[in-house]
C-alpha cells in the first residue's frame, strides 16, 4: 500500500488513499443515468416546442397538452408522441 500514498499537501503524510473509492463501473452507471436525464429533458422540451408550433390544434388543446405534460410527465410525453400525427396537413391553413 506504500505506492498509493498521496504526495500532495491535502492529506497528512503517511495517509493512504485506495484507488477504488469510486469504481469504473459506477462511473459508467453515473454517465448512463446522466445521459438518460439529459435525453428525457430534450424529449420534454421537444414536446413543448412541437405543441406550440402545430397548426392543427389551437389554444385550448395546446393548453391541455401543456398541463398534461407538466402534471403527468411520463404518461403525457408518451401519449403526446404516440398521438401526434406523423405529417401535419399544412394545406388546411392555406385559403383557396
Amino acid at each position: 500500500m506504500e505506492g498509493l500514498c498521496i504526495l500532495s499537501g491535502s492529506l497528512a503524510e503517511g495517509d493512504h488513499v485506495l484507488a477504488y473509492t469510486y469504481p469504473l463501473l459506477n462511473i459508467f452507471w453515473t454517465l448512463l443515468i446522466f445521459a438518460g436525464l439529459v435525453l428525457w429533458w430534450v424529449i420534454v422540451v421537444y414536446c413543448f416546442i412541437d405543441n406550440f408550433r402545430r397548426h392543427d390544434h389551437h389554444g385550448f388543446a395546446k393548453a391541455l397538452w401543456c398541463v398534461f405534460i407538466i402534471f403527468l410527465p411520463i404518461i403525457g410525453v408518451l401519449s403526446y408522441i404516440i398521438s401526434r400525427p406523423a405529417v401535419v396537413d399544412t394545406r388546411a391553413d392555406v385559403p383557396g
